[in-house]
C-alpha cells in the first residue's frame, strides 16, 4: 500500500504561479517603497505605480497596504533569524556583537527593510500587527539563544527591570540599524552603545 507520505505534492499550476509571481513583484515595489519613503507616507496607488500595475489590479492580491507590509515581514523574518542564529550563546563577546551587529545591518541594506519593521523592535504598543509579531519572533529568538532575554521573557515584577533593559537593546538596535543603513544619521554611534548595552545584558544577566 502506498504511504501518503511518499506521495509528491502537486507542482502548482500556471494561475497560482502567476499568483505568485504577481504577488511577489508587488512585495518588492512596496519593500522599496517603504525602506526610501516610510510606510505611512506610502499610498496604495504608489504601489501600484511602481509595481507597473492598476490598483484594481493590487485589490485582487491584497486588501490594503498593511496586509503587503505582513507579507514583507513574514519573509523578512524568516532571512532574520538565520542572522540571529549567527552570534554565538550564551555569552557572546564583543568583537562576536559587533560582527553580528554588522551583519545585520547589511541585511536590512539587502532586504530594504520598512523602517515600521525595524522601530517596532522591543515595543509592542500601537504598532501593526506584523510589527508586533516580528519583534515578538525577534525576542523569541533571542530567548532561545541567550540566558539574559530569556529571563526577560520571564512574567512577574520581579523581572520587570530585565524585560525594560531588554525593551530599550531591541529598540534602540532597530533604529540604529535603520540610521545606519541610511547613512544620514549617528547609526554608527548609536550602535557602539547598542553594542555596550547588549554585550552587558547577556554577561550580567546570564
Amino acid at each position: 500500500m502506498l504511504d501518503p507520505s511518499d506521495v509528491e505534492p502537486a507542482p502548482p499550476s500556471l494561475q497560482q504561479a502567476r499568483k505568485a509571481f504577481a504577488r511577489g513583484h508587488i512585495c518588492d515595489a512596496a519593500r522599496d517603497l517603504f525602506f526610501r519613503h516610510g510606510y505611512a507616507a506610502t499610498t496604495f496607488e504608489q504601489i501600484a505605480k511602481a509595481a507597473g500595475t492598476r490598483r484594481t489590479t493590487l485589490y485582487s492580491h491584497f486588501t490594503d497596504k498593511a496586509e503587503i507590509l505582513e507579507a514583507i515581514g513574514l519573509d523578512y523574518y524568516a532571512g532574520l533569524g538565520r542572522i540571529i542564529e549567527t552570534l554565538p550563546g550564551p555569552v557572546p563577546d564583543r568583537a562576536a556583537i559587533d560582527k553580528w551587529i554588522a551583519d545585520l545591518v547589511a541585511f536590512v541594506v539587502s532586504q530594504k527593510t520598512p523602517a515600521t519593521l525595524l522601530i517596532g523592535l522591543g515595543v509592542g504598543h500601537d504598532t501593526p500587527s506584523v510589527v508586533q509579531k516580528v519583534s515578538q519572533s525577534f525576542q523569541d529568538a533571542l530567548a532561545a539563544r541567550f540566558p539574559a532575554f530569556a529571563r526577560a521573557e520571564q512574567p512577574g515584577p520581579e523581572h520587570a527591570y530585565v524585560r525594560a533593559l531588554s525593551k530599550i537593546i531591541l529598540r534602540e538596535l532597530g533604529l540604529g540599524c535603520l540610521e545606519a543603513a541610511r547613512e544620514d544619521g549617528d547609526g554608527c554611534a548609536l550602535l557602539g552603545i547598542v553594542a555596550d548595552m547588549f554585550e552587558k545584558f547577556v554577561r550580567d544577566y546570564a
